[in-house]
Protein backbone atom coordinates (compact mmCIF):
# COMPACT_ATOMS: atom_id res chain seq x y z
CA UNK A 1 0.00 0.00 0.00
CA UNK A 2 1.31 3.41 -0.95
CA UNK A 3 2.07 5.95 1.72
CA UNK A 4 -0.69 8.24 0.52
CA UNK A 5 -3.25 5.41 0.67
CA UNK A 6 -2.24 4.51 4.21
CA UNK A 7 -2.54 8.11 5.31
CA UNK A 8 -5.92 8.37 3.65
CA UNK A 9 -7.11 5.19 5.39
CA UNK A 10 -6.03 6.43 8.78
CA UNK A 11 -7.75 9.75 8.12
CA UNK A 12 -11.01 7.95 7.21
CA UNK A 13 -10.85 5.68 10.28
CA UNK A 14 -10.44 8.71 12.53
CA UNK A 15 -13.39 10.36 10.84
CA UNK A 16 -15.64 7.19 11.04
CA UNK A 17 -14.20 5.50 14.11
CA UNK A 18 -17.58 4.22 15.40
CA UNK A 19 -18.51 2.63 12.07
CA UNK A 20 -15.08 1.02 11.80
CA UNK A 21 -15.31 -0.48 15.30
CA UNK A 22 -18.81 -1.81 14.57
CA UNK A 23 -17.50 -3.65 11.50
CA UNK A 24 -14.68 -5.15 13.57
CA UNK A 25 -17.07 -6.32 16.33
CA UNK A 26 -19.47 -7.87 13.84
CA UNK A 27 -16.63 -9.72 12.20
CA UNK A 28 -15.41 -11.04 15.56
CA UNK A 29 -18.93 -12.20 16.52
CA UNK A 30 -19.33 -13.98 13.22
CA UNK A 31 -16.00 -15.73 13.68
CA UNK A 32 -16.88 -16.78 17.20
CA UNK A 33 -20.27 -18.12 16.09
CA UNK A 34 -18.72 -20.05 13.24
CA UNK A 35 -16.01 -21.54 15.42
CA UNK A 36 -18.53 -22.37 18.18
CA UNK A 37 -20.89 -24.16 15.83
CA UNK A 38 -18.08 -25.99 14.08
CA UNK A 39 -16.30 -27.17 17.20
CA UNK A 40 -19.54 -27.86 19.11
CA UNK A 41 -20.71 -30.14 16.31
CA UNK A 42 -17.35 -31.87 16.34
CA UNK A 43 -17.50 -32.27 20.13
CA UNK A 44 -21.06 -33.65 20.01
CA UNK A 45 -20.07 -36.04 17.26
CA UNK A 46 -17.06 -37.19 19.23
CA UNK A 47 -19.10 -37.71 22.42
CA UNK A 48 -21.78 -39.56 20.49
CA UNK A 49 -19.26 -41.89 18.88
CA UNK A 50 -17.64 -42.63 22.22
CA UNK A 51 -21.05 -43.38 23.73
CA UNK A 52 -22.24 -45.50 20.80
CA UNK A 53 -19.06 -47.56 20.54
CA UNK A 54 -18.69 -48.10 24.29
CA UNK A 55 -22.30 -49.37 24.53
CA UNK A 56 -22.00 -51.57 21.41
CA UNK A 57 -24.76 -49.81 19.49
CA UNK A 58 -26.14 -51.92 16.63
CA UNK A 59 -25.10 -51.19 13.04
CA UNK A 60 -28.39 -52.31 11.52
CA UNK A 61 -31.63 -54.01 12.47
CA UNK A 62 -33.78 -56.74 10.91
CA UNK A 63 -37.51 -56.33 11.57
CA UNK A 64 -40.42 -58.52 10.44
CA UNK A 65 -44.14 -57.78 10.67
CA UNK A 66 -44.68 -61.54 10.99
CA UNK A 67 -42.11 -61.94 13.78
CA UNK A 68 -38.84 -63.81 13.47
CA UNK A 69 -37.78 -67.32 14.46
CA UNK A 70 -34.56 -68.92 15.62
CA UNK A 71 -34.08 -70.18 12.06
CA UNK A 72 -34.23 -66.58 10.85
CA UNK A 73 -31.66 -65.59 13.45
CA UNK A 74 -29.28 -68.37 12.40
CA UNK A 75 -29.71 -67.35 8.76
CA UNK A 76 -28.83 -63.75 9.68
CA UNK A 77 -25.73 -64.86 11.56
CA UNK A 78 -24.60 -66.83 8.52
CA UNK A 79 -24.62 -63.73 6.29
CA UNK A 80 -21.04 -62.69 5.41
CA UNK A 81 -19.96 -59.62 7.36
CA UNK A 82 -22.34 -60.16 10.31
CA UNK A 83 -20.34 -60.19 13.52
CA UNK A 84 -23.19 -60.63 15.98
CA UNK A 85 -27.00 -60.81 15.93
CA UNK A 86 -29.17 -60.62 19.03
CA UNK A 87 -32.95 -61.25 19.24
CA UNK A 88 -35.18 -58.56 20.71
CA UNK A 89 -38.64 -59.00 22.23
CA UNK A 90 -40.55 -55.76 22.01
CA UNK A 91 -44.13 -54.54 22.37
CA UNK A 92 -45.53 -51.00 22.44
CA UNK A 93 -48.14 -50.45 25.11
CA UNK A 94 -49.58 -47.84 27.49
CA UNK A 95 -48.48 -46.84 30.98
CA UNK A 96 -51.14 -45.21 33.17
CA UNK A 97 -49.85 -43.00 35.99
CA UNK A 98 -52.41 -40.77 37.64
CA UNK A 99 -54.25 -38.85 34.94
CA UNK A 100 -51.53 -39.31 32.32
CA UNK A 101 -51.27 -42.00 29.67
CA UNK A 102 -47.79 -42.58 28.24
CA UNK A 103 -46.92 -44.79 25.28
CA UNK A 104 -43.90 -46.94 26.13
CA UNK A 105 -41.91 -49.76 24.56
CA UNK A 106 -41.50 -52.86 26.72
CA UNK A 107 -38.17 -54.33 25.57
CA UNK A 108 -36.16 -57.38 26.59
CA UNK A 109 -32.91 -56.57 28.40
CA UNK A 110 -30.01 -56.46 25.89
CA UNK A 111 -27.11 -58.80 26.58
CA UNK A 112 -24.39 -57.81 24.10
CA UNK A 113 -25.74 -55.08 21.78
CA UNK A 114 -27.03 -51.58 22.66
CA UNK A 115 -26.12 -51.94 26.32
CA UNK A 116 -27.78 -49.41 28.70
CA UNK A 117 -25.94 -47.10 31.07
CA UNK A 118 -27.36 -47.55 34.56
CA UNK A 119 -27.95 -44.28 36.42
CA UNK A 120 -29.69 -45.76 39.47
CA UNK A 121 -30.27 -49.27 40.78
CA UNK A 122 -29.85 -52.34 38.59
CA UNK A 123 -31.34 -54.20 35.64
CA UNK A 124 -34.31 -56.54 36.28
CA UNK A 125 -33.63 -60.14 37.23
CA UNK A 126 -37.16 -61.60 37.53
CA UNK A 127 -40.35 -61.30 35.48
CA UNK A 128 -41.89 -58.97 38.11
CA UNK A 129 -39.06 -56.43 37.91
CA UNK A 130 -38.20 -53.74 35.36
CA UNK A 131 -35.84 -50.84 34.69
CA UNK A 132 -37.13 -47.61 33.14
CA UNK A 133 -35.50 -45.01 30.92
CA UNK A 134 -34.49 -41.68 32.49
CA UNK A 135 -36.95 -39.74 30.32
CA UNK A 136 -39.85 -41.90 31.50
CA UNK A 137 -38.82 -41.49 35.14
CA UNK A 138 -38.69 -37.69 34.75
CA UNK A 139 -41.93 -37.37 32.77
CA UNK A 140 -44.02 -39.63 35.00
CA UNK A 141 -42.35 -38.98 38.36
CA UNK A 142 -41.33 -42.61 38.83
CA UNK A 143 -38.43 -43.83 40.98
CA UNK A 144 -36.70 -47.04 42.03
CA UNK A 145 -38.90 -49.13 44.32
CA UNK A 146 -42.22 -47.91 42.94
CA UNK A 147 -44.74 -50.19 41.21
CA UNK A 148 -47.00 -49.65 38.21
CA UNK A 149 -49.38 -51.48 35.87
CA UNK A 150 -49.32 -51.48 32.09
CA UNK A 151 -52.01 -52.48 29.60
CA UNK A 152 -51.14 -54.45 26.51
CA UNK A 153 -53.26 -53.55 23.48
CA UNK A 154 -51.82 -55.48 20.56
CA UNK A 155 -52.87 -56.77 17.17
CA UNK A 156 -51.13 -60.07 17.85
CA UNK A 157 -53.26 -63.19 18.23
CA UNK A 158 -52.04 -63.64 21.80
CA UNK A 159 -50.97 -61.37 24.64
CA UNK A 160 -47.18 -61.07 24.25
CA UNK A 161 -46.71 -60.32 27.96
CA UNK A 162 -47.13 -62.73 30.86
CA UNK A 163 -46.69 -59.97 33.43
CA UNK A 164 -48.40 -56.58 33.63
CA UNK A 165 -47.45 -55.38 37.12
CA UNK A 166 -43.84 -54.37 37.74
CA UNK A 167 -41.51 -53.06 40.43
CA UNK A 168 -38.85 -50.58 39.30
CA UNK A 169 -35.30 -51.74 40.06
CA UNK A 170 -33.28 -49.22 38.04
CA UNK A 171 -33.12 -46.11 35.83
CA UNK A 172 -30.95 -46.02 32.68
CA UNK A 173 -29.88 -44.25 29.51
CA UNK A 174 -29.99 -46.21 26.24
CA UNK A 175 -27.79 -45.62 23.18
CA UNK A 176 -30.92 -45.98 21.07
CA UNK A 177 -32.01 -42.55 22.37
CA UNK A 178 -28.88 -40.41 22.42
CA UNK A 179 -30.88 -37.18 22.28
CA UNK A 180 -34.37 -36.31 23.50
CA UNK A 181 -34.58 -33.26 21.22
CA UNK A 182 -36.67 -35.43 18.89
CA UNK A 183 -39.74 -37.34 20.15
CA UNK A 184 -38.95 -40.92 21.25
CA UNK A 185 -40.89 -43.75 22.83
CA UNK A 186 -39.22 -44.42 26.20
CA UNK A 187 -38.07 -47.93 27.02
CA UNK A 188 -39.01 -50.24 29.87
CA UNK A 189 -36.50 -53.09 30.14
CA UNK A 190 -37.85 -56.47 31.35
CA UNK A 191 -36.49 -60.01 31.34
CA UNK A 192 -37.15 -62.41 28.49
CA UNK A 193 -39.25 -64.48 30.91
CA UNK A 194 -41.81 -61.67 30.99
CA UNK A 195 -42.72 -62.36 27.36
CA UNK A 196 -45.16 -65.08 26.34
CA UNK A 197 -42.66 -67.00 24.23
CA UNK A 198 -44.93 -70.04 23.98
CA UNK A 199 -47.85 -67.92 22.81
CA UNK A 200 -45.56 -66.22 20.29
CA UNK A 201 -44.47 -69.59 18.95
CA UNK A 202 -40.89 -69.01 20.11
CA UNK A 203 -40.66 -65.97 17.80
CA UNK A 204 -39.29 -62.51 18.56
CA UNK A 205 -39.91 -59.07 17.09
CA UNK A 206 -36.57 -58.00 15.62
CA UNK A 207 -32.83 -58.65 15.57
CA UNK A 208 -30.04 -56.16 16.30
CA UNK A 209 -26.92 -56.71 14.21
CA UNK A 210 -23.25 -55.70 14.51
CA UNK A 211 -21.21 -55.63 11.30
CA UNK A 212 -17.72 -57.10 11.29
CA UNK A 213 -14.98 -54.56 10.57
CA UNK A 214 -17.23 -51.48 10.65
CA UNK A 215 -15.25 -48.27 11.43
CA UNK A 216 -15.88 -46.54 14.73
CA UNK A 217 -16.82 -43.28 12.97
CA UNK A 218 -20.47 -44.01 12.25
CA UNK A 219 -20.88 -40.69 10.42
CA UNK A 220 -18.18 -41.33 7.84
CA UNK A 221 -18.64 -42.49 4.28
CA UNK A 222 -16.26 -45.35 5.03
CA UNK A 223 -18.66 -46.62 7.70
CA UNK A 224 -21.61 -46.43 5.34
CA UNK A 225 -19.64 -48.26 2.64
CA UNK A 226 -18.71 -51.08 5.03
CA UNK A 227 -22.26 -51.56 6.31
CA UNK A 228 -24.12 -51.30 3.01
CA UNK A 229 -23.06 -54.72 1.58
CA UNK A 230 -24.33 -56.39 4.75
CA UNK A 231 -27.65 -54.53 4.69
CA UNK A 232 -28.09 -55.42 1.02
CA UNK A 233 -27.40 -59.09 1.79
CA UNK A 234 -29.89 -58.96 4.67
CA UNK A 235 -32.55 -57.48 2.39
CA UNK A 236 -31.95 -60.29 -0.09
CA UNK A 237 -32.20 -62.81 2.73
CA UNK A 238 -35.47 -61.25 3.84
CA UNK A 239 -36.91 -61.46 0.34
CA UNK A 240 -35.83 -65.09 0.20
CA UNK A 241 -37.28 -66.15 3.55
CA UNK A 242 -40.41 -63.98 3.55
CA UNK A 243 -42.60 -66.33 1.43
CA UNK A 244 -41.82 -69.32 3.65
CA UNK A 245 -42.47 -67.34 6.83
CA UNK A 246 -45.70 -65.98 5.35
CA UNK A 247 -46.86 -69.50 4.48
CA UNK A 248 -45.96 -70.71 7.99
CA UNK A 249 -47.90 -67.93 9.70
CA UNK A 250 -50.83 -68.35 7.33
CA UNK A 251 -50.92 -72.10 7.98
CA UNK A 252 -50.96 -71.53 11.74
CA UNK A 253 -53.68 -68.91 11.45
CA UNK A 254 -55.76 -71.12 9.16
CA UNK A 255 -55.40 -73.95 11.65
CA UNK A 256 -56.57 -71.61 14.41
CA UNK A 257 -59.52 -70.58 12.24
CA UNK A 258 -60.43 -74.22 11.58
CA UNK A 259 -60.14 -75.04 15.26
CA UNK A 260 -62.35 -72.09 16.08
CA UNK A 261 -64.86 -73.19 13.44
CA UNK A 262 -64.91 -76.69 14.95
CA UNK A 263 -65.65 -75.22 18.35
CA UNK A 264 -68.43 -73.10 16.84
CA UNK A 265 -69.90 -76.17 15.11
CA UNK A 266 -69.77 -78.18 18.33
CA UNK A 267 -71.44 -75.34 20.21
CA UNK A 268 -74.13 -75.11 17.55
CA UNK A 269 -74.74 -78.86 17.77
CA UNK A 270 -75.02 -78.64 21.56
CA UNK A 271 -77.41 -75.73 21.15
CA UNK A 272 -79.49 -77.72 18.65
CA UNK A 273 -79.67 -80.69 21.03
CA UNK A 274 -80.62 -78.39 23.88
CA UNK A 275 -83.36 -76.84 21.76
CA UNK A 276 -84.67 -80.33 20.92
CA UNK A 277 -84.67 -81.27 24.60
CA UNK A 278 -86.49 -78.05 25.46
CA UNK A 279 -89.04 -78.72 22.71
CA UNK A 280 -89.54 -82.30 23.98
CA UNK A 281 -89.90 -81.03 27.54
CA UNK A 282 -92.41 -78.39 26.44
CA UNK A 283 -94.36 -81.01 24.52
CA UNK A 284 -94.34 -83.35 27.53
CA UNK A 285 -95.43 -80.50 29.79
CA UNK A 286 -98.24 -79.59 27.40
CA UNK A 287 -99.31 -83.26 27.30
CA UNK A 288 -99.29 -83.45 31.10
CA UNK A 289 -101.32 -80.26 31.31
CA UNK A 290 -103.82 -81.73 28.84
CA UNK A 291 -104.04 -84.93 30.90
CA UNK A 292 -104.53 -82.94 34.09
CA UNK A 293 -107.26 -80.90 32.47
CA UNK A 294 -108.91 -84.09 31.24
CA UNK A 295 -108.67 -85.68 34.68
CA UNK A 296 -110.04 -82.51 36.24
CA UNK A 297 -112.95 -82.52 33.86
CA UNK A 298 -113.72 -86.16 34.69
CA UNK A 299 -113.53 -85.41 38.41
CA UNK A 300 -115.87 -82.47 38.04
CA UNK A 301 -118.23 -84.61 35.97
CA UNK A 302 -118.11 -87.33 38.65
CA UNK A 303 -118.65 -84.74 41.37
CA UNK A 304 -121.76 -83.45 39.59
CA UNK A 305 -123.13 -86.99 39.32
CA UNK A 306 -122.49 -87.58 43.02
CA UNK A 307 -123.78 -84.17 43.98
CA UNK A 308 -120.45 -83.09 45.48
CA UNK A 309 -119.21 -79.55 45.04
CA UNK A 310 -115.76 -79.16 43.44
CA UNK A 311 -114.47 -77.42 46.57
CA UNK A 312 -115.60 -80.36 48.73
CA UNK A 313 -113.98 -82.75 46.29
CA UNK A 314 -110.69 -80.85 46.52
CA UNK A 315 -110.90 -80.87 50.31
CA UNK A 316 -111.54 -84.62 50.29
CA UNK A 317 -108.59 -85.21 48.01
CA UNK A 318 -106.41 -83.10 50.30
CA UNK A 319 -107.52 -85.14 53.35
CA UNK A 320 -106.89 -88.34 51.43
CA UNK A 321 -103.40 -87.20 50.51
CA UNK A 322 -102.69 -86.22 54.12
CA UNK A 323 -103.90 -89.58 55.36
CA UNK A 324 -101.77 -91.34 52.76
CA UNK A 325 -98.70 -89.40 53.94
CA UNK A 326 -99.45 -90.31 57.58
CA UNK A 327 -99.90 -93.95 56.57
CA UNK A 328 -96.56 -93.98 54.79
CA UNK A 329 -94.86 -92.28 57.75
CA UNK A 330 -96.43 -94.80 60.14
CA UNK A 331 -95.33 -97.69 57.95
CA UNK A 332 -91.78 -96.36 57.96
CA UNK A 333 -91.85 -96.04 61.76
CA UNK A 334 -93.32 -99.55 62.07
CA UNK A 335 -90.56 -100.98 59.88
CA UNK A 336 -87.93 -99.30 62.05
CA UNK A 337 -89.55 -100.60 65.23
CA UNK A 338 -89.79 -104.13 63.84
CA UNK A 339 -86.09 -103.99 62.89
CA UNK A 340 -85.04 -103.00 66.38
CA UNK A 341 -87.43 -105.53 68.03
CA UNK A 342 -85.97 -108.29 65.90
CA UNK A 343 -82.54 -107.00 66.84
CA UNK A 344 -83.57 -107.23 70.54
CA UNK A 345 -84.92 -110.73 69.98
CA UNK A 346 -81.58 -111.87 68.56
CA UNK A 347 -79.82 -110.22 71.48
CA UNK A 348 -82.07 -112.09 73.98
CA UNK A 349 -81.42 -115.36 72.17
CA UNK A 350 -77.68 -114.77 72.38
CA UNK A 351 -78.09 -113.72 76.03
CA UNK A 352 -79.73 -116.99 77.01
CA UNK A 353 -77.22 -119.05 75.12
CA UNK A 354 -74.60 -117.27 77.25
CA UNK A 355 -76.54 -118.21 80.40
CA UNK A 356 -76.41 -121.88 79.53
CA UNK A 357 -72.65 -121.72 78.98
CA UNK A 358 -71.98 -119.71 82.15
CA UNK A 359 -69.94 -121.73 84.66
CA UNK A 360 -68.79 -118.89 86.87
CA UNK A 361 -72.08 -118.45 88.69
CA UNK A 362 -72.15 -114.77 87.74
CA UNK A 363 -75.65 -114.04 86.38
CA UNK A 364 -77.24 -110.75 85.17
CA UNK A 365 -78.74 -108.83 88.04
CA UNK A 366 -82.05 -106.98 88.13
CA UNK A 367 -80.02 -103.80 87.49
CA UNK A 368 -78.79 -105.37 84.23
CA UNK A 369 -82.39 -106.15 83.30
CA UNK A 370 -83.32 -102.54 84.05
CA UNK A 371 -80.61 -101.20 81.77
CA UNK A 372 -81.73 -103.58 79.00
CA UNK A 373 -85.31 -102.31 79.33
CA UNK A 374 -84.03 -98.71 79.12
CA UNK A 375 -82.15 -99.69 75.96
CA UNK A 376 -85.38 -101.00 74.36
CA UNK A 377 -87.31 -97.93 75.50
CA UNK A 378 -84.95 -95.70 73.46
CA UNK A 379 -86.56 -97.15 70.34
CA UNK A 380 -90.14 -96.59 71.47
CA UNK A 381 -90.67 -100.17 72.63
CA UNK A 382 -93.15 -100.60 75.48
CA UNK A 383 -91.26 -102.45 78.23
CA UNK A 384 -93.93 -102.21 80.94
CA UNK A 385 -94.87 -105.88 80.43
CA UNK A 386 -91.29 -107.11 80.67
CA UNK A 387 -90.40 -108.69 84.01
CA UNK A 388 -88.03 -106.90 86.34
CA UNK A 389 -86.44 -110.22 87.22
CA UNK A 390 -85.83 -113.41 85.26
CA UNK A 391 -85.90 -116.91 86.81
CA UNK A 392 -82.43 -117.92 85.74
CA UNK A 393 -82.48 -121.29 87.46
CA UNK A 394 -85.57 -122.32 85.50
CA UNK A 395 -84.32 -120.84 82.23
CA UNK A 396 -80.87 -122.25 82.57
CA UNK A 397 -82.19 -125.74 81.98
CA UNK A 398 -84.25 -124.63 78.97
CA UNK A 399 -83.23 -124.14 75.39
CA UNK A 400 -83.06 -120.66 73.89
CA UNK A 401 -86.29 -121.29 71.96
CA UNK A 402 -88.00 -122.37 75.20
CA UNK A 403 -86.67 -119.24 76.90
CA UNK A 404 -88.03 -117.02 74.13
CA UNK A 405 -91.37 -118.79 74.35
CA UNK A 406 -91.35 -118.00 78.07
CA UNK A 407 -90.74 -114.37 77.18
CA UNK A 408 -93.67 -114.38 74.74
CA UNK A 409 -95.95 -115.98 77.26
CA UNK A 410 -95.06 -113.48 79.97
CA UNK A 411 -94.79 -110.27 77.89
CA UNK A 412 -97.04 -110.71 74.89
CA UNK A 413 -94.12 -110.11 72.54
CA UNK A 414 -94.93 -111.32 68.99
CA UNK A 415 -92.18 -109.72 66.84
CA UNK A 416 -91.48 -111.55 63.63
CA UNK A 417 -94.79 -113.43 63.71
CA UNK A 418 -96.85 -111.18 61.48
Amino acid sequence: MKKTQLLDARRNIRKELVAFLSIVVIGLLASVAYLGITYSAAALKKDALIFFNSQELWDTEAVSTMLMTEEDLEAIRSVPGVREAEPVWLVDTSLHTGDSNTVVSVVSVPERIALPVMLEGRLPETAEECAIEKKLADDCGLAVGQSFHIDCDTILETDPLLQHDFVITGVFHTPDHFSYMVPVTPYIYVTEGCFNREGLGGAFMKARIRVDGAPEDRYSEEYKSSVKPVTDALEDLGNERAPGRTAEVRSRLEESILDGQRQIDEAREQLRQAEEQIAEAEAAAADNVARMDEARAKLEELAQKLGVAPAELDAGLAQLNAAQQKLEAGKELLDKAKYWLDFGLDAIKTFYEAIKKDTSGVLPTPEDIKQFKEFLAQFGIDTSKLPDEIPYEDLKNKTSDQAIQWLKDNTGYTAGEA
